[in-house]
């Protein structure tokens, strides 16, 4: 992301200390906030989702055991 911070910087300028819609600074700069925050809901988003799997193999296990168990004791 730093990168793409001094891209930005180079092309259109640092920051204005007051947001104008109309400047195209800061509207790029605006553009590139919204980036940042997509990339961060995603990642987000995968986290949350790698702890679903997670917790869905735990379950998972746990139902395979009782149902192990189950059987055994019918024999």
């Amino acid at each position: 992301m730093e990168r793409i911070i001094e891209a930005v910087t180079e092309y259109w300028g640092v920051r204005c200390s007051d947001a104008d819609g109309k400047c195209n600074a800061c509207q790029a700069w605006q553009e590139l906030d919204q980036l940042a925050q997509s990339y961060s809901d995603l990642r987000d988003l995968a986290a949350r989702y790698d702890a679903l799997l997670m917790h869905l193999n735990t379950v998972l296990a746990e139902v395979q055991s009782i149902r192990k168990s189950a059987e055994g004791s019918y024999e």
